[in-house]
């Protein structure tokens, strides 16, 4: 019998693959990159394989938007998600 991945199994990765994918922005990203960027996080969303927590996620994201337009804020952003997503746990 295969079980699902624990939600441990899959988030750790998930979020050290956003923090990468941040960091490796420019600085400043500019309207193309932005756009990428959107596409880029729709892509994260969909991966994610629980259900309950794609939900949570796509509400903690249409109240919290990324500042995709600033990398530092960006990673600051998703420091603040992953808290988020934390507490509900």
């Amino acid at each position: 019998m295969i079980h699902p991945a624990s939600n441990l199994e899959w988030g750790r990765p998930m979020w050290h693959w956003l923090k990468k994918y941040i960091l490796a922005l420019p600085e400043k990203p500019d309207l193309h990159q932005q756009a990428q960027i959107l596409i880029d996080l729709a892509k994260f969303r969909d991966r994610i394989p629980c259900p309950e927590c794609k939900k949570h996620w796509i509400k903690l994201c249409k109240k919290h938007h990324a500042p995709i337009y600033d990398r530092a804020e960006f990673l600051q952003w998703k420091e603040d998600q992953r808290y988020r997503v934390k507490q509900h746990i």
